[in-house]
């Protein structure tokens, strides 16, 4: 410090203990921030009472620099403030805990356990973090309260300590009863996902029980799991999901099991998309059959997409373009012609190009029906046009007849073909 303040420098490196703790009650901020700094550097125990002291009463601004100093002593400090942690101050309680998780270790487990029973919500999701701070696994036997805490605050930071700190399989029990608790709010449900999914295999069997047994929503949860651990045991269950009654149930097993990309799903999945009526569930299959990438996938999508549904299936056909007898450009060449704006030259592109697969897609394009297209107009009130598809339909027609009206052959679709 200057010439009208202690000098702190000197201090410290006399090792003046006694100059420095008094320093600390200096009125300048800054003199008590540099005392605090100087008596961390020296590491002397006589100093710990001071800086708990000091912890508790002052700024914000000035606190991690006593808490780093507490650090930097260790093993003398965590006696202390384990009885700090008794502070009627609730603000004062929080910092101990976070102070103790960052130097107590293994001897901090029970006493920051014990703290998540306060009273006070920050205390206890800060005790939370404090025990996220001790790199033992012991401290997976204090989480699971935390995880029924009653506050979401808590019980965001708590799963979020589970996915940080451990693999264990001790972990899974817990965790699963966060996943299945329809009172927990979803990003907090989320996070349980995030810390099974890097448990990993260990985690499946749990997971397909609650497939099984638990409410519509935590079913989808553990679909959402078993679809990033990606392991076979989960697919036949997910396929017995997609009868479930729920369409929420319905949509989560049908895109689980695109991730998980069995084939063995595919013809449960066209089933699916062949008799469900639901729109999300539908959706779902289509994006999980693209997923899968399956040529006998191919000839249910292109029915989709010459529907009124339009363009819906366009990108899982893309998708599974290379693994089919027909080329990426034939394949956009289709879903122009399903749409709105490019489709008349798109099917005069197709009329040029004869194989056993063009003949299907001409098929399909001229039994397409004039769909009524919702549109916004420039004040984004909602607008109805019928999409005329009568050009279309003729040119396909006229060219199916210079072909000599062809049969449809729904083998051209798996077997590759010269197009």
């Amino acid at each position: 410090m200057g010439l009208f303040g202690p000098n702190i420098k000197k201090m410290e490196a006399k090792r003046d203990i006694e100059g420095l703790v008094k320093a600390l009650k200096n009125r300048d901020e800054d003199v008590r921030r540099l005392a605090a700094a100087a008596l961390g550097n020296i590491g002397d125990a006589r100093a710990v009472e001071y800086l708990i002291e000091a912890l508790r009463n002052e700024e914000w601004s000035t606190q991690n620099t006593v808490a780093n100093s507490l650090e930097k002593i260790g093993e003398p400090s965590v006696g202390p403030i384990i009885e700090a942690l008794k502070d009627d101050n609730e603000d004062a309680r929080g910092l101990f805990a976070l102070v103790l998780g960052r130097i107590g270790g293994a001897q901090a487990i029970i006493p920051l356990a014990d703290m998540l029973r306060d009273k006070n919500k920050i205390v206890r999701a800060e005790a939370v973090i404090a025990l996220g701070s001790i790199k033992d696994t012991r401290i997976i036997e204090a989480l699971p309260k935390a995880l029924e805490d009653k506050d979401t605050y808590v019980r965001n930071r708590a799963v979020t300590v589970w996915g940080n700190i451990t693999k264990s399989e001790r972990a899974i029990g817990p965790l699963i009863k966060v996943l299945t608790n329809d009172h927990v709010i979803g990003s907090i449900r989320k996070r349980a996902v995030d810390a099974l999914v890097e448990i990993g295999k260990p985690a499946v069997e749990p997971l397909l029980q609650v497939l099984r047994d638990e409410s519509d929503y935590a079913k989808c949860y553990a679909a959402l799991a078993l679809s990033r651990i990606r392991d076979s045991r989960a697919v036949g269950p997910l396929i017995q999901a997609l009868k479930d009654k729920k369409v929420v149930v319905r949509t989560a097993a049908a895109e689980a099991l695109g991730e998980i990309g069995y084939k063995m799903a595919v013809e449960p999945l066209l089933q699916l998309l062949k008799n469900d009526k639901n729109e999300f569930v539908r959706n779902g299959t289509i994006k999980a059959l693209g997923e899968i990438r399956d040529s006998r996938a191919v000839e249910s999508l292109l029915k989709i997409l010459f529907s009124s549904n339009g363009e819906l299936g366009g990108e899982a056909l893309l998708k599974i373009a290379p693994n089919s007898a027909i080329s990426k450009e034939i394949m956009q060449e289709t879903i122009y012609a399903s749409g709105r704006y490019k489709s008349f030259w798109a099917v005069e592109k197709l009329c040029s190009i004869k194989s056993p697969v063009t003949n299907n897609l001409l098929i399909l394009i001229s039994k397409k029906e004039d769909v009524m297209v919702t549109d916004h107009d420039e004040r984004g009130k909602p607008t109805e046009e019928l999409q005329e598809f009568s050009k279309e339909r003729q040119m396909a027609l006229n060219e199916l007849a210079r072909r000599g009206s062809p049969n449809y052959d729904s083998s051209a679709f798996l077997v590759p073909s010269k197009q």
